[in-house]
């Protein structure tokens, strides 16, 4: 009854022990450094679009009022803000493509146990005043986490005329910078159980079966996270998931072929309910450590007739990243 005990508990504690003991390995891992560019132009532009016509078409309306009706004129001044410029002409509509709008920059690092996203996250609107102008707000986010904590950081408030995306030192020119800071889940998983660690050390088919994890055959399976086969089809059944395998023997990009991303030959995840194209790469769906973080070249997401992308523009294994890009900045303002 023991021994029966005993292996039941070996067996659910395999893929935990699998995925724990990487980290024994991520300080060998090499880096990976993925810039995007995202666009969500199509979302954004014609709302934006709507508000500019909606301020224009208020402003000839005031103009109106105030040169053919005098008796309501005073009423309706008084209901307008006091920073409303009434004979200020309106800005001309912006040129949409020239100003990027709903276009911005993200990076992604990964670097053994280390980890960090840089985002842009900018926000639009059409001033109130009577200028129609396009305000631009421009904000960048960031999680970086370094194995030992993760923050989560949020920056507004750009005062400088150039980019901040990705530097690695000085502070970011932002007048506000929130940092929460949690306990990072990469220790959660590192809390082995002593007497699993013992099997793994006894049984060196276990560890022969981690080490085949990382053969490029084995990474360009996406994975089911230790879920059971029913389970996991239960799961594809519900989300409408379908894999599109790129053919792995070739390894240069063929006309036409929408399985390369930058020269990199990439297995596409379809969810048809959720209206999702997801490019993993081919090579290596997930960076190999305890998180199992996802390597996504590129993404697609439909909302209706429109739709919203993530491409990568550059793609780089390295020996290793500047530790700086790991290190949050200092928060200041409220």
């Amino acid at each position: 009854m023991q021994k029966t005990a005993m292996a039941w508990k070996f067996m659910l504690g395999i893929f935990f022990i699998i995925m724990t003991s990487q980290n024994a390995v991520a300080n060998q891992l090499r880096a990976i450094n993925i810039e995007f560019v995202e666009d969500q132009s199509q979302t954004i532009i014609p709302g934006l679009k709507a508000q500019y016509r909606l301020c224009i078409q208020k402003k000839e309306s005031i103009l109106k009022t105030k040169r053919e009706h005098p008796e309501i004129w005073p009423a309706m001044k008084s209901s307008l803000r006091p920073e409303y410029k009434i004979n200020a002409g309106a800005d001309p509509e912006p040129d949409w493509v020239a100003l990027a709008v709903g276009k911005n920059v993200s990076r992604e690092y990964f670097y053994g146990d280390n980890y960090a996203r840089y985002s842009e996250n900018s926000r639009y609107k059409i001033s109130k005043d009577g200028l129609c102008r396009l305000i631009i707000d421009k904000r960048e986010k960031r999680e970086i986490d370094n194995g030992q904590h993760r923050y989560l950081i949020n920056m507004h408030g750009y005062i400088q005329n150039r980019g901040s995306l990705g530097g690695a030192s000085g502070q970011p020119p932002y007048q506000k910078i929130k940092v929460n800071r949690t306990v990072s889940p990469v220790i959660s998983y590192r809390e082995n159980d002593r007497e699993l660690n013992n099997l793994v050390n006894n049984h060196p088919q276990v560890m022969q079966y981690i080490n085949r994890l990382f053969d490029s055959g084995a990474n360009r399976v996406s994975g089911s996270g230790g879920l059971s086969k029913a389970t996991v089809d239960k799961l594809r059944d519900a989300f409408g998931i379908k894999e599109d395998r790129g053919d792995s023997n070739i390894q240069t990009p063929r006309a036409n072929d929408e399985h390369f991303v930058l020269g990199n030959a990439c297995d596409i995840v379809t969810s048809k309910n959720l209206n999702t194209r997801l490019w993993y790469w081919q090579r290596m769906h997930h960076y190999p450590t305890v998180m199992r973080r996802p390597i996504i070249l590129k993404s697609e997401v439909k909302m209706g007739n429109r739709i919203a992308t993530k491409v990568a523009t550059r793609f780089l294994v390295q020996d290793s990243i500047d530790p700086r890009i790991f290190s949050p900045p200092q928060a200041k303002g409220s």
